[in-house]
């Protein structure tokens, strides 16, 4: 799976209206408890306020979320490596005359060391020799700064064509970059075009996998890896649904206590440009919202969860191109981990389908992907496509 050219959860134009409580999270450097100084946002962090949904914070740190008029209770999921410096919970009045509960702040601070990346991979559907779009993510998931040196290695049916950035090299094929100074909790992300294998190959599993090591002020802490194993088609859906480990036979058969990775594609294959692109999806009941964590997407684009269980996902204002004007910028996705409740019973079928809006359009409903929970023994080979 993979991410995107702008940080996710951007807004880009931070227009607080009525009814909404706003806050930020951020790094308290210097331990006062106020945004100030070198003090940074904390991005990606999840906010939940009680009897309305969770919301995750911008790449300034910032949340906000709607909300009616009275007092509410919200509540910062602290990650791990962090404290809050002051309480998790907190009472938020929105109320006249602004209605609008402003400061809702939630300063951190770092305890134990940690230094930690997550590497996502993703790719537009793959299409027998053509040119298709790949994403590469870096997420900084611990708490110091560090530098980072990934690398990209394709299955070698598969050619590296070009990437924004440029690498930094290109050695044998493989493509890498440095990335100076990666904040803790903060991303980059790597758009990359891939020629895939002819129809010979039609059929055959391509495994790529990229790899990055961080270190902080020169110390090394360690290797990272992110894979990415999907089967070559000629014919393929624009706007799919995918889950990684995908499981083994029809049955999608998994490990009880497995984490689902579920990826939504999309493209505008209509005849203008979408202003925005909404994508809603229906978590099964029997999986735990508290659980989700938005790993990557292709564009700026702010998520929501509901309490019934509902995720959204806005891309606002992406203006993203139609498939005729622009193949390869025509298209998107978002990725998402999620765990199942506990004490889920044995045979218990977990299935996903997501909407997907263009504009004011109608919904392109997604295929629907099927896992069945098991205590016996999967394959690592059929658990992993």
């Amino acid at each position: 799976a993979s991410g995107a050219s702008q940080s996710l959860f951007w807004f880009e134009n931070l227009a607080v209206t009525n009814d909404r409580i706003v806050g930020r999270v951020f790094n308290d450097l210097n331990g006062d408890g106020e945004f100030n100084g070198l003090d940074h946002g904390l991005y990606n962090i999840p906010v939940h306020v009680a009897g309305l949904g969770t919301t995750w914070t911008n790449h300034s740190g910032v949340y906000q979320l709607a909300a009616p008029a009275g007092t509410h209770q919200v509540t910062l999921s602290t990650p791990s490596g962090w404290a809050v410096n002051g309480p998790s919970t907190r009472s938020a009045s929105v109320a006249a005359p602004s209605f609008t509960a402003l400061d809702q702040d939630f300063p951190m601070t770092t305890t134990t060391i940690q230094g930690n990346l997550d590497v996502e991979l993703t790719s537009s559907p793959l299409r027998c020799d053509q040119q298709v779009p790949y994403w590469l993510t870096v997420t900084n998931t611990g708490n110091q700064v560090s530098d980072v040196w990934v690398t990209l290695q394709l299955d070698p049916h598969s050619t590296f064509v070009s990437a924004s950035p440029q690498p930094d090299t290109v050695i044998a094929g493989s493509p890498a970059w440095s990335i100076p100074a990666l904040q803790p909790t903060h991303h980059r992300v790597i758009d990359l075009e891939v020629h895939l294998p002819d129809w010979q190959y039609m059929g055959v599993l391509l495994s790529d996998q990229a790899s990055a090591q961080a270190s902080v002020q020169g110390y090394p802490l360690g290797t990272f890896l992110g894979q990415l194993q999907q089967v070559l088609t000629c014919s393929y859906d624009p706007n799919d649904k995918r889950v990684s480990p995908a499981g083994q036979g029809s049955e999608g058969l998994v490990a009880v206590g497995t984490s689902l990775e579920y990826t939504v594609r999309f493209q505008n294959t209509g005849s203008a440009p979408a202003w925005d692109v909404r994508i809603i999806d229906l978590l099964d009941q029997q999986l735990d919202p508290a659980s989700v964590r938005v790993l990557a997407s292709s564009h700026a684009m702010q998520a929501e969860l509901s309490e019934s269980g509902e995720l959204s996902f806005l891309f606002e204002r992406i203006n993203l191109p139609d498939s005729a004007s622009d193949p390869s910028g025509s298209q998107g996705f978002v990725t998402f981990l999620v765990d199942h409740l506990p004490g889920i019973a044995e045979g218990a079928e977990v299935t996903n389908t997501a909407s997907i809006y263009f504009d004011a359009n109608p919904a392109i409903v997604t295929n629907t992907v099927l896992n069945t929970l098991t205590y016996g023994v999967v394959g690592i080979a059929e658990a992993g496509l």
